[in-house]
C-alpha cells in the first residue's frame, strides 16, 4: 500500500476488486429494483468526506 494510502481513504484501507463487484451484483440483482437516479460510489468514503485527509 503506498505511504499515506490509509490516510487518504476514510475506511483506512484500499478496496479490493471484489468491493466493486459486490456493487456491480447488488445492481444487478433485485436487490437494486427500486433504486432510481443515484450514483453508487465505490470509493471507501472518499466522496463522501469530500476528499478530506485526515492527517
Amino acid at each position: 500500500m503506498p505511504a499515506g494510502t490509509a490516510v487518504a481513504i476514510p475506511m483506512g484501507w484500499p478496496g479490493l476488486i471484489e468491493d466493486v463487484a459486490h456493487a456491480a451484483v447488488l445492481l444487478a440483482s433485485g436487490l437494486s429494483s427500486y433504486v432510481t437516479g443515484t450514483t453508487l460510489h465505490v470509493d471507501g468514503g472518499t466522496h463522501a468526506s469530500s476528499g478530506q485527509f485526515h492527517w
